[in-house]
């Protein structure tokens, strides 16, 4: 591997980069004339050089007349042109990625955790939604997250780019602080704790919502991101579950996808200090699902810090197996560990289009939470039936017949033959 090679593979590539393509991208962000609406359009597809041919905007007033689009072109646009122009000193030092165990990069990056002002977090977004990232997928592929945030705007008018747009309204109007920062930070468990062997660690206090209370809203200060081994899965494509709606809502987070490699089973990635901007309603696999809807400005920024887990795809593996039971549990434990001493809001990982089994995944994050050492696992049922009864009447029963992690994870094991969908607290019980 060539020395140009490997500092591709290490850094993140910027416009900046290159000197014929900057000055290209400066004299458009310059004087391309934005009149109306209509015109980002044209804007879009000469910062791109042609790449995203964008028709997007063509109807955007018209699909979204609740949106402020005179301020937005008048005052918003120019902010935000304002803050593109300023990436050679925003960043004058390159942008290292944030490389998983596997990499085989001979240069690789011993960094695990890159800290960015909001100002730098908005600088990237913006320019990933001009366009202007073109070269960023080189060498990416099979590694790394999409970080198109323009490809939101080559098809139909849809919810999830309004959640973008308003966002960089918000920058675009306010220029974002220099001194408030963005942290990425990938955490790694090199060696798996012996479950086990926890005789003397006991199970930690758990407090069920049975409600429609979401994650996002709780005051709890860290939470968990049910996430796709690629961070931030169809943030900026397909799918609008409980990531891709958590990343629309607080875009800083979307910066993830640029910077950090896909996750091995050890490792997760904690996200620290990214605001909320938009409300984003409704659920899908889809990013045209119906009932998905972009419902203006939060009324509250909450800058939580979000524990990003990938669950296995339940529907492909055995997931009542010892080696797949265990792989959950580092992988929660792994997630977790930022919240020693702290409480988590976390609910039914792994167990929508992924199949898991939602009683057995409510076991395996409680005694990783206890591990961890969390004092409080808030977990957000959503009044799911697979819960298979009272949840609280259950977890008091569990707790009282295995009283420590030890004991709760030999009788999952113990027991895993017997398991199958919605029946594990049963059979651990009886």
């Amino acid at each position: 591997m060539s020395t140009e090679e490997e500092t591709m593979n290490s850094f993140l590539s910027l416009p900046i980069d290159n000197t014929k393509i900057w000055q290209a991208v400066t004299n458009t962000l310059k004087n391309f004339e934005v009149k109306q609406v209509k015109d980002i359009d044209g804007l879009i597809r000469e910062l791109s050089q042609g790449r995203f041919k964008c028709e997007w905007f063509q109807e955007a007033e018209s699909g979204f007349p609740r949106f402020p689009w005179k301020e937005f072109v008048e005052k918003a646009l120019p902010g935000a042109r304002k803050i593109a122009l300023e990436m050679p000193e925003l960043f004058p030092e390159k942008i290292p990625l944030l490389l998983n165990n596997d990499s085989t990069s001979k240069n690789k990056s011993k960094k695990t955790e890159l800290k960015l002002n909001r100002k730098q977090c908005a600088c990237l977004l913006i320019h990933s939604l001009f366009g202007t990232m073109i070269d960023i997928d080189q060498g990416r592929h099979g590694h790394f997250n999409s970080f198109f945030c323009v490809g939101l705007f080559m098809g139909a008018t849809n919810q999830k780019a309004m959640c973008l747009l308003n966002y960089v309204r918000h920058v675009g109007l306010e220029s974002p602080s220099t001194n408030e920062m963005v942290t990425f930070e990938r955490v790694s468990v090199e060696k798996s704790p012996e479950w086990s062997s926890m005789s003397d660690v006991p199970l930690c206090k758990v407090n069920v919502l049975n409600g429609k209370e979401s994650i996002t809203d709780s005051a709890a200060p860290f939470h968990v991101d049910f996430a796709n081994m690629f961070i931030g899965g169809g943030s900026l494509s397909g799918g609008c579950v409980q990531e891709e709606i958590l990343f629309l809502e607080k875009p800083e987070l979307i910066v993830a996808q640029a910077i950090m490699e896909v996750m091995t089973p050890n490792e997760a990635i904690a996200l620290r200090g990214a605001e909320r901007h938009s409300i984003l309603t409704g659920y899908g696999r889809e990013q045209y699902a119906t009932g998905v809807r972009w419902a203006g400005d939060a009324s509250d920024k909450h800058p939580s810090t979000i524990l990003a887990i990938d669950a296995i795809v339940a529907s492909q593996v055995d997931q009542f197996e010892p080696s797949w039971i265990n792989r959950e549990i580092l992988k929660a434990y792994a997630g977790f560990l930022p919240a020693s001493g702290s409480s988590i809001a976390t609910g039914n990982w792994g167990c929508g289009a992924f199949g898991g089994d939602l009683q057995l995944k409510f076991i395996e994050q409680w005694i990783a939470a206890s591990v961890a050492r969390v004092d409080i696992m808030n977990y957000h049922s959503f009044g799911d039936r697979r819960m298979g009864g009272p949840p609280l009447q259950m977890i008091e029963a569990m707790k009282a017949r295995y009283p420590t992690v030890s004991a709760l994870y030999s009788a999952i094991i113990a027991q895993h033959a017997n398991l199958s969908q919605n029946n594990t607290f049963q059979t651990l019980l009886h």
